[in-house]
């Protein structure tokens, strides 16, 4: 299922606490296409094949790790929110 112009919040990540733990900046509205898509992968870093819930077209730069929840919200950390996606896979396509 495809859904396009749609009101997506990203929470960039910026780095990792005293505790170990990812650390997020303030979450942003972004407008985005979101298709709910299974699709096969291989996540860059570690070379692990993983399969997608969703590939999300962006406008902007976004950050590896970061994380993508279709619809907005104000939550301070992604994990806290259900339906809210890691960024495990970026890929930059030139505009022509």
């Amino acid at each position: 299922m495809s859904r396009y112009h749609n009101a997506t919040t990203y929470w960039a990540k910026t780095g990792i606490n005293e505790y170990g733990q990812q650390t997020f900046a303030t979450p942003v509205a972004l407008v985005t296409r979101w298709e709910d898509v299974s699709k096969l992968f291989t996540e860059k870093e570690s070379g692990k094949d993983l399969t997608s819930a969703s590939i999300v077209y962006v406008q902007q730069d976004i950050t590896l790790d970061g994380y993508l929840y279709l619809g907005t919200s104000v939550a301070a950390d992604p994990r806290a929110v259900s339906g809210a996606y890691p960024i495990k896979r970026l890929d930059k396509t030139q505009n022509i």
